[in-house]
């Protein structure tokens, strides 16, 4: 009796785990001689703009220290893709049971959970200097999170099949 019930379930995960996006540090605070826009910040030499995964927080995302921005006049020297954003790491788990009715005529039960874990991952940080209404996040202050990717997500479902 408890052959039908306790045998035959499947378990599958899928992991993923990414560094975070290159992005670019962008001032508005003060602008160069050519007028070409966002300009970019200055970067103190030798001083690195990335900082540890665990030296991150929700309001420093990086090293907001190695960043000024440059005199009127003067562009910065941070160029494209000088920081990392934050990461991601995540576990999708799925439970799933085929239960055989008749020859051809067959129930699958499955059981999902996305973010399994309900780990809490950022998915981006606030690199436009200073914050202001030119953002599209609002006054969020530099550096700091503006987002947060899904919570645990999980589904169940029937599937018959025939």
């Amino acid at each position: 009796w408890a052959k039908l019930p306790l045998t035959g379930w499947r378990i599958s995960a899928i992991g993923t785990i990414e560094s975070g996006d290159a992005l670019t540090i962008t001032n508005v605070a003060t602008t160069a001689a050519d007028y070409a826009g966002q300009d970019e910040m200055y970067i103190a030499p030798g001083t690195d703009p990335n900082i540890s995964h665990s030296a991150r927080s929700f309001a420093r995302q990086f090293n907001l220290d190695a960043f000024t921005a440059p005199p009127n006049g003067v562009r910065g020297n941070s160029g494209l893709g000088t920081i990392r954003g934050p990461g991601q790491n995540n576990i999708d788990l799925s439970l799933a049971k085929t239960f055989q009715l008749y020859r051809r005529l067959h129930t699958e039960f499955r059981a999902d959970a996305f973010n399994a874990f309900n780990h809490t991952q950022w998915n981006g940080a606030q690199t436009i200097y200073p914050y202001a209404s030119v953002s599209n996040y609002g006054n969020v202050p530099f550096g700091q999170v503006t987002g947060a990717r899904e919570a645990r997500i999980m589904q169940l479902a029937l599937k018959v099949a025939f």
